[in-house]
């Protein structure tokens, strides 16, 4: 872990370990509230830790969630009973509990981080993985965005420069980074690496490592999208040499800059649907 920090360290960049941060700045004391349910006939239980959070609408959706996942293990069981783990399986009942590791607000951004850890799982897969629920909230209602992307497409760069951070890890190529991503203020985000991802699981010395990474000044600002405000309200084209569409933003809201060209920048836009679309550069701040 030494020599981990001591390489970090030594970047030229503006990139920390973000776990004492972490644990100083979102520690969390407070109990949670806990959904639970349990199924005798086909061995299984499920609990999920809710924030005790004035915005209702959160605990809505979470439990919309919870409710999906409770379906998906009563399946799972129902086939795991008629699959050659059947034997194994007979008396031994499957649990899974969200734990609150982690919470990040920032603006109008809720995001909890889950340590969701499993008992009697299926023989060789991790007993625990790490999930993460962003909530944006519309004044007094809360959306469930489940369609983040904060890396870029060319994913050999990605890989190449997150483990240049890590030089003792390697990364597994199928592993889906933008669920592993916070941000956490307007270029600021935090990347979590869990043993799960990794190829050599001993090359951190925890369950986790978070980084914080600035997206204006350090080595990832060619593979992570920033972020930028709209200056006034502007109307959206499908490409630079296209007319205006319909679609508009409206001053200070919150768009990805996920490509420039000359003039324009491609951004994205997270609302109660995502939309894409160019606008020009002086449009943004």
């Amino acid at each position: 872990m030494k020599n981990l920090k001591k390489s970090i360290k030594n970047l030229k960049s503006s990139i920390i370990i973000a776990l004492i941060f972490v644990n100083s700045v979102f520690s969390q004391t407070e109990k949670y509230k806990v959904l639970e349910y349990s199924n005798e006939k086909y061995r299984f239980g499920i609990s999920m830790e809710i924030p005790n959070s004035r915005k209702l609408s959160v605990e809505y959706l979470l439990k919309n969630e919870f409710e999906k996942e409770r379906i998906d293990l009563e399946n799972h069981q129902i086939n795991r009973d008629k699959s050659y783990y059947s034997e194994q399986a007979v008396n031994i009942p499957y649990t899974k509990k969200y734990l609150i590791d982690t919470v990040f607000q920032y603006n109008n951004i809720l995001s909890l981080v889950y340590k969701v850890v499993e008992e009697n799982a299926t023989p060789g897969l991790e007993d625990f993985y790490y999930d993460i629920y962003t909530f944006k909230f519309d004044n007094e209602k809360a959306i469930l965005m489940n369609k983040l992307f904060y890396f870029n497409d060319d994913k050999e760069n990605v890989f190449k420069q997150l483990e240049h951070i890590l030089p003792k890890c390697k990364i597994f190529k199928t592993a889906n980074l933008n669920n592993l991503i916070i941000q956490i203020d307007k270029n600021k985000y935090i990347i979590l690496f869990w043993k799960g991802i990794l190829d050599k699981k001993d090359c951190i010395e925890n369950d986790k490592l978070m980084l914080l990474v600035d997206a204006n000044k350090s080595i990832l600002n060619s593979i992570i999208f920033s972020s930028k405000s709209i200056k006034i309200k502007v109307y959206l084209s499908s490409s630079p040499q296209n007319a205006p569409t319909k679609m508009y933003l409206i001053k200070g809201d919150e768009v990805e800059i996920i490509e420039e060209k000359d003039e324009w920048l491609k951004i994205r836009y997270y609302g109660k649907k995502t939309i894409e679309g160019w606008i020009k550069k002086s449009d943004v701040e």
